[in-house]
């Protein structure tokens, strides 16, 4: 079966991933504190929806949505292990990240030719930052 041209399964991809982004960003929007157990959950949940992207687009080839969400991996990552606290600025930079992933997926025929080198730069740019904790 080539995935690449399976409509089913891009579709059911589009949907489910959809989805994802909506309740990562749901989450990222509501959350307050980063410390409790039910936060610690909550994050745990959206680093596995957004590890399930970068999965799914891995299986299709769907390159540059993999590598955008390998970058919002990595940033929930750092607030998973409580290595920093979301400020505003980072907040801002994930939902970059998820918009840019968003209008990938929405044209996602042609998502492997779209440049994304500003939003990669952006997102890499936040790790980088979350790094020096």
């Amino acid at each position: 079966m080539d995935f690449e041209q399976d409509d089913e399964v891009i579709d059911t991809y589009i949907e489910e991933t959809t989805e994802r982004l909506d309740d990562i960003e749901q989450t990222i929007l509501s959350i307050h504190c980063f410390n409790s157990q039910q936060c610690d959950e909550l994050l745990n949940s959206v680093f596995r929806s957004a590890h399930s992207i970068k999965a799914g687009a891995n299986l299709l080839k769907m390159k540059n949505i993999e590598v955008l969400a390998h970058s919002l991996e990595n940033i929930l990552q750092f607030f998973r292990q409580h290595k920093r606290v979301p400020n505003k600025d980072a907040i801002t930079d994930l939902l970059y990240g998820i918009d840019e992933i968003r209008d990938l997926v929405n044209d996602i025929r042609t998502s492997n030719r779209r440049d994304i080198t500003s939003a990669v730069d952006r997102l890499n740019a936040l790790s980088r930052y979350l790094s020096r904790a």
